[in-house]
């Protein structure tokens, strides 16, 4: 007679745990401290046509551990806070949620050195306030411009109601912010 397989145990009763990580076909979540690996079902899987995936990084999701290590996904915990998304790539007029369960969005942006895009740090800006979030704008690098140049640009950001901070990684100036 020969003795059962370990892929025969049924797995462990759920844990929660959240997605911190999405590929094709898999996802890793923390659950209970530790990363887990999990397969994702079918439904939740990216298919050619490209549609959007029903869960996000940040999602909370139920998990069973097999004896292997990896986990199986079960039901995804509904989402509490705010959520970081864009429009999907190509043509189609779906959501595609990058972050969710967020409550707040630092946008870092180099001062100088590369230059600073003012567009993707409004387009970002405007996705935290799309998705609820909480912005928070850090400069960095702010040793290599004067500060005289860097003010206007966070006054304008503070009038309008967000944390704007310069700091510098190098000298540490602002950090503490």
């Amino acid at each position: 007679m020969s003795e059962p397989r370990d892929d025969a145990t049924p797995p462990a009763a759920p844990s929660i745990a959240t997605v911190i990580r999405l590929d094709t076909a898999s996802c890793m979540v923390m659950c209970d401290g530790a990363a887990v690996r999990c397969t994702l079902p079918g439904k939740w899987r990216l298919d050619q046509r490209g549609q959007a995936r029903h869960i996000a990084v940040g999602d909370r999701v139920e998990v069973s551990l097999l004896p292997s290590g990896e986990g199986t996904l079960g039901e995804v915990q509904p989402r509490q806070g705010g959520k970081l998304s864009r429009k999907a790539a190509g043509d189609r007029d779906v959501e595609q949620v990058v972050a969710a369960n967020v409550d707040q969005l630092v946008v870092v942006m180099a001062a100088a050195e590369p230059p600073l895009n003012r567009r993707l740090l409004d387009r970002l800006v405007v996705s935290g306030e799309n998705g609820r979030l909480s912005v928070l704008i850090c400069l960095n690098k702010s040793d290599l411009v004067d500060e005289a140049a860097a003010a206007p640009l966070l006054g304008l950001y503070r009038a309008l109601g967000y944390r704007a901070i310069a700091t510098s990684a190098l000298t540490g100036a602002g950090v503490a912010e």
